[in-house]
């Protein structure tokens, strides 16, 4: 009895050749590339999400009002014309340059202020003001006069 050592048959479609390499080739890239279609797509997602976020802040309505103390100290105003809450971080300085970070919820078609009620050293005074940031990145900002 003998054996046989040669390969077993192959059919043409899977043979090893230039043609069957590139298929695999190109079945690998479009593999890939439906990968790197998920990852873009969870990428743009996060991106609408972080336009409509800034949108949002800066939708609000800022201004300063005059504190109840008659001192000339102000109040920083923030109104939502919208209909949903929005979230904003923000930044405040004082002349001297020191800072504080808030973070504030407005709700929908209202307003929320910060002050010395809220943690701001003695209300606000001419020339401290507030920047709004949303991932590191200053949307708007408001100085007290």
């Amino acid at each position: 009895m003998s054996t046989s050592t040669s390969k077993p048959n192959v059919s043409a479609a899977w043979a090893d050749t230039p043609i069957t390499r590139m298929r695999r080739i190109l079945f690998a890239g479009l593999v890939l590339a439906g990968v790197a279609g998920v990852i873009n797509s969870e990428a743009l997602a996060q991106d609408d999400a972080s336009a409509r976020a800034i949108q949002q802040i800066k939708s609000l309505q800022v201004w300063y009002r005059d504190s109840v103390f008659g001192d000339g100290t102000k109040v920083l105003v923030l109104k939502n014309p919208s209909l949903t809450a929005i979230r904003v971080t923000l930044q405040c300085f004082t002349i001297e340059g020191d800072s504080r970070t808030f973070q504030l919820v407005v709700p929908p078609k209202d307003t929320a202020e910060l002050g010395s009620m809220q943690g701001w050293p003695n209300n606000f005074t001419p020339g401290e003001w507030c920047q709004s940031v949303f991932d590191g990145q200053p949307i708007w900002y408001a100085k007290a006069r």
